[in-house]
């Protein structure tokens, strides 16, 4: 019987150290394969991609789905997000709302570009926090932070100009998701 149980204890092992194993190559491969390419295999057609900072985010026209990943080599499974998850998106500088998205269409405040023209306030010479804050229609991750500066930065330097750029292209980008879904709702309820 111990002989038994000695085989049995051997054959347990010898069966766990093969799966580690076998998971490490799995995770090995999987480190490997970028988002971009997780995301051809997954039938996600790239139509456009936006950097933000250490995030990038990846919109499917055709299909209609976006997702943010964060970083380059997939490291886990990217939330797929259909359009019309979208609830509304806003962008925060200092705690203040610069920008608004929601049911179609963008409300500006602070001091972002509006197409021909700005809107301004009193003008800061230091921001220490711009972020975009995505509000999504998933009740376990129901919101997205896209943190672009975490630190204080002078408005007046190339660095904030470049972030603050990239938070405006990302309004743009999340109105067009947004604009889509709204016209797409819209059309149906006229059908």
């Amino acid at each position: 019987m111990e002989n038994y149980l000695g085989f049995v204890m051997v054959v347990l092992i010898g069966f766990g150290i093969y799966m580690f194993c076998k998971k490490s190559k799995e995770q090995k491969k999987r480190k490997a394969i970028t988002y971009a390419q997780f995301l051809n295999e997954e039938g996600f057609i790239v139509s456009e991609t936006q950097e933000i900072g250490n995030r990038t985010l990846y919109v499917d026209d055709v299909h209609k789905r976006w997702t943010v990943v964060k970083g380059f080599a997939l490291v886990q499974d990217p939330i797929i997000y259909t359009y019309s998850d979208l609830i509304e998106f806003e962008v925060f500088e200092d705690g203040e709302s610069m920008a608004k998205g929601r049911d179609g269409g963008l409300l500006f405040g602070g001091h972002l570009t509006v197409v021909g023209g700005s809107r301004q306030k009193k003008v800061k010479k230091i921001c220490t926090n711009l972020q975009v804050r995505i509000i999504v229609n998933d009740s376990e991750n129901p919101e997205i932070v896209i943190p672009l500066i975490n630190k204080e930065v002078r408005t007046d330097t190339f660095y904030y100009k470049k972030k603050f750029e990239i938070a405006e292209k990302l309004a743009t980008v999340l109105t067009d998701i947004k604009n889509d879904d709204y016209n797409e709702e819209k059309s149906n309820e006229n059908v």
